[in-house]
């Protein structure tokens, strides 16, 4: 899936605080989705963001000039703080997403012929008086992305302006019979489906529970490889299978007296296997994953070991003695069913378990 947004979805939401982006930005991520960015919206963006400063602080400098007139001793507004705040859009939208899943769309390449003809007949994006240039340049770009690429995927298109982009049936949202008539002619067999909000995007695509998390998130994964290694660390391996290589080999040791777990290759295959919102800061979390390469030691008893020899020295590669016990280690790679509650807001794991084992 490729999204498309608009300027207009960004617009007095410079730094994506609105909680449907969470969503997108968490969906692209999880499922790999492409989010398509508009050479010329992210120049709106920044340079809409920087003239309302611009204005904002003239506001404020004319209030200060207003108010010393007042004063005895004058008071200086420094608004340097506020100057030297650069706002680059495209390496904010990359703090959220996956730079592969980023595609920027380039407008050079529209013929400008098109664009002359569209403004000429008053062809939608254009309006009176020959406004609509941006819009028609960004929709043309868009076809013209879509048309050389050979999109085949579904394309969602979601922008506010509804007067120059859609029409209205009863409930449903279609393009303007303009529009239609452009994606006929290119031939283009890509299904583009067009949102108002990215509110209805969100509520009609998106498993908001599911992906309240980014489930690529580095510090996700490494609170699981970390509870992970802990349950290793605790569990009772008596009458356990491991499944090595050389054949499933069973611990048949009646005690155990001491464990220790070193994980020196973390987690592998990860993968939600379903979610469900609780409230806003609980998501029940069913996670399936693996750790790649942990080095278990498990204590035994001299005598035990001395029964099991053969066995052990098998598939356990180090044998250490001691006074009265033995140590033997062994390199595994653990398997995990697990449930939990994630906190997306403290970004927390509580209340882990798991429900599946499987030690290879």
């Amino acid at each position: 899936m490729i999204i498309y947004l608009d300027t207009n979805i960004f617009y007095k939401n410079w730094y994506f605080d609105n909680p449907h982006f969470k969503y997108l930005f968490n969906f692209i991520n999880n499922e790999g989705h492409t989010l398509l960015i508009s050479k010329l919206v992210i120049q709106e963006i920044e340079n809409i963001r920087n003239r309302e400063i611009k204005s904002t602080l003239e506001d404020i400098n004319k209030c200060m000039e207003f108010l010393n007139k007042r004063l005895l001793h004058n008071v200086k507004f420094d608004d340097s703080a506020i100057i030297n705040q650069k706002y680059d859009f495209k390496e904010l939208v990359k703090k959220f997403i996956d730079y592969s899943n980023i595609t920027i769309l380039d407008y050079s390449d529209v013929e400008q012929e098109e664009v002359v003809e569209k403004a000429l007949y008053l062809k939608k994006p254009f309006q009176e008086e020959e406004k609509g240039y941006r819009d028609t340049m960004i929709w043309l770009s868009l076809l013209a992305f879509v048309k050389t690429n050979n999109i085949e995927e579904e394309v969602i298109f979601i922008s506010s302006n509804k007067n120059d982009f859609f029409e209205k049936k009863k409930k449903s949202v279609t393009f303007h019979s303009d529009l239609l008539e452009d994606i006929n002619k290119k031939q283009i067999t890509a299904q583009i489906t067009p949102y108002e909000t990215l509110f209805s995007f969100v509520k009609s695509t998106i498993d908001e529970g599911l992906h309240s998390f980014d489930h690529t998130n580095p510090d996700f994964e490494h609170y699981l490889e970390i509870l992970g290694e802990e349950y290793l660390g605790t569990f009772d391996y008596r009458g356990e299978m491991f499944n090595f290589k050389s054949g499933v080999f069973t611990i048949k040791f009646s005690q155990i007296l001491n464990v220790h777990v070193d994980m020196f290759e973390g987690m592998e295959d990860p993968e939600v296997l379903g979610a469900k919102k609780l409230n806003e800061e609980s998501v029940y979390v069913n996670f399936k994953y693996n750790l790649r390469r942990v080095t278990l030691t498990l204590e035994i008893l001299k005598e035990e070991y001395f029964k099991y020899k053969d066995e052990i020295l098998n598939n356990f590669y180090n044998v250490e003695f001691q006074e009265e016990t033995v140590l033997i280690s062994t390199v595994i790679r653990p398997y995990f069913d697990v449930s939990f509650i994630y906190n997306p807001l403290q970004e927390e794991v509580n209340d882990y378990s798991v429900d599946y084992l499987y030690i290879g």
